[in-house]
């Protein structure tokens, strides 16, 4: 993000010296801070615990996925080559499916432009390319891509080990027919003396931090860093003496591959930055993202909002609601129907708002996508968030319910300034699990899936109605929303409910109206709800976290059952029928026709 080595204070300088047991040189120090940058960074926005789960980079066994940025002209063009099928190749492995998710809303002349553009390079007949675009994204002709990868495919990963050979591939930039990577790949997974191999990043650094991550913390390397480098290079780990037919492979196809390292059993790394002398570093230097870490103080803004002198009715506010740009009956795309439907993905488009609570907002950015992805019967396995937010109230917020959800050791940041000021996008991969989605019959329940809770604190309806509540405080808790999200998928994987509504904007009644609009051949939603909270927090109290659930007659009492064992409350509430409106109590009924006219 252009910091500069400013991220690095002067503990860090003390701590590197005294590692090294003597004052790094310059060039040391640009390539240490180059490799432990994006660690620097979060040290500045993360409570110490949560640096401790990111570490100073990612493992390649964890994921299926690569990604990048890239940047789209205002011709629908993209403004640099995509490296993300290399990143792949030196994997061994093949993508199998390209998914773009945009940043904003382009042009539909551009999602074919590039669809036909990444179709002409598919290596295989399964390949799949999807767009994903939020649908409150702007809409533009030029901005943010994010491209990732994904493949059928877990990397098989072999033991890096002493002895191992480092190798460095020289090659040219892609081309329209990914000619260069399909001969990486051919060479690759021809060669059984071939252990590891990655492509190299925009920086050094950043290859160095993905390498050192890679090598067992028992092993060292003795490197000497090439004199020219650049994106899409690559470095190969080699046993016995595969080294020696790599690089005839190579160099018959006109690529400059040589050795440039061993993997050693030493207690520190010897690297040559380039200047022909090589230096001792010892193994714990990564260590120093951890020290001298301020919390710092919250400086969210604080904003109030002024009274309506009117009153509205309570159907006056549904509809003001229904018109509002915070009602999106689609909030979430998700797409993907690979073979087998092994993942399945979904992405959110969030602007940070400073007039709510920063901690609040952080917990639901991330929760309130995990529990739509459970809604729908996927079982989260990785979060990537492409963000430009540096709130650190917000950020905290989101690393709790990460850490929460037990997705910390396989969730990701991307801080990018590529990214619109105080925007990121959260992006779910997981498993889906394969159901047959039962239809809604007439006198089918409504149930309650947690509780209401009435709160108001930095509502819709506070902003639709124009009042403040003051005492009305933003609640959570995330042990019990994660059992909600286990019941979930349960209940949904066997055909238990029909149909999951979360509630959150605009409370129950807003929930109502969304269950209804999902409903096929729009049946009626007749609720009665016994409480002891006034009208306003029943229909309208933002209860994050908590659902609306139908259920047949047969299944309601297994429903039940993955309830307690989870120690989730559930109570049945109502049920559907013919008249199309929805129905709370005595206090409200919206008809179908307004809700149809959406």
């Amino acid at each position: 993000m252009g910091i500069g080595l400013k991220l690095f204070t002067s503990i860090d300088h003390d701590f590197i010296n005294k590692s090294f047991g003597r004052n790094a040189t310059s060039d040391e120090l640009k390539l240490l801070y180059n490799m432990l940058e994006p660690v620097l960074l979060q040290r500045e926005l993360f409570q110490d615990k949560y640096i401790k789960q990111i570490e100073y980079g990612q493992r390649d066994n964890h994921y299926r996925l690569e990604s990048e940025c890239v940047e789209i002209e205002k011709s629908g063009k993209l403004k640099k080559n995509i490296y993300i099928y290399r990143k792949f190749m030196f994997k061994g492995v093949k993508p199998s499916q390209l998914e773009f998710f945009w940043m904003f809303a382009p042009p539909k002349s551009y999602l074919k432009k590039i669809s036909r553009l990444e179709e002409s390079k598919i290596l295989e007949a399964e390949w799949v390319v999807n767009h994903h675009i939020p649908s409150d994204a702007k809409k533009k002709k030029s901005g943010s891509l994010f491209v990732c990868a994904l493949s059928d495919n877990i990397v098989q990963r072999r033991p890096i080990s002493y002895g191992q050979t480092i190798g460095y591939i020289s090659v040219p930039n892609p081309g329209k027919t990914l000619k260069h990577e399909k001969n990486i790949f051919k060479i690759l997974n021809s060669e059984p003396s071939y252990v590891w191999g990655m492509m190299v990043e925009s920086t050094l650094g950043r290859s160095f931090r993905r390498l050192l991550n890679n090598i067992p913390k028992s092993l060292s390397i003795k490197l000497a860093v090439p004199k020219t480098i650049k994106k899409g290079d690559g470095i190969i780990l080699s046993k016995d003496k595969g080294h020696l037919r790599l690089k005839k492979h190579f160099n018959k196809l006109g690529y400059d591959y040589r050795v440039i390292g061993k993997v050693k059993q030493d207690q520190y790394h010897e690297i040559d930055t380039g200047h022909g002398s090589i230096k001792k570093w010892s193994l714990g230097f990564q260590k120093l993202s951890q020290i001298d870490h301020q919390t710092g103080t919250d400086n969210h803004r604080n904003v109030e909002y002024k009274n309506n002198v009117k009153t509205l009715s309570n159907l006056s506010v549904v509809k003001k609601m229904l018109k509002s740009d915070k009602f999106i009956k689609n909030s979430l795309d998700d797409s993907l129907d690979t073979k087998g439907n092994i993942v399945m993905q979904i992405s959110q488009l969030n602007t940070i708002d400073y007039k709510r609570n920063l901690l609040f907002s952080g917990v639901r950015s991330i929760a309130d996508i995990i529990r739509m992805s459970s809604a729908k019967g996927i079982n989260p396995k990785y979060i990537q968030i492409n963000s430009n937010i540096s709130e650190k109230r917000y950020l905290l917020g989101q690393n709790q319910a990460i850490d929460a959800f037990g997705l910390a050791k396989t969730s990701h940041y991307h801080f990018s300034n590529r990214i619109e000021k105080d925007l990121n996008q959260i992006i779910l991969f997981g498993d889906r699990i394969s159901f047959d989605k039962p239809k809604h019959r007439n006198g089918d329940f409504i149930s309650l899936l947690g509780a209401l809770k009435g709160e108001l604190n930095d509502s819709l309806y506070s902003r639709v109605a124009g009042k403040t509540f003051d005492d009305s405080k933003n609640t959570y808790d995330l042990i019990m929303e994660h059992n909600i999200n286990q019941v979930l998928i349960e209940s949904v994987s066997n055909n238990v409910i029909k149909t999951v509504q979360t509630i959150s904007k605009g409370g129950l009644a807003m929930a109502l109206c969304n269950l209804y609009l999902k409903l096929e051949n729009r049946f009626g939603l007749k609720v009665h709800v016994s409480r002891k909270i006034p009208d306003s927090e029943l229909l309208f109290g933002e209860s994050y976290g908590s659902a609306l659930i139908t259920i047949g007659e047969r299944e309601l009492m297994e429903f039940q059952r993955i309830c307690i064992a989870y120690g989730i409350p559930s109570s049945t509430i109502g049920r559907l029928h013919e008249t199309p409106e929805v129905r709370v109590n005595d206090i409200i009924k919206v008809n179908g026709k307004v809700l149809d006219s959406i």
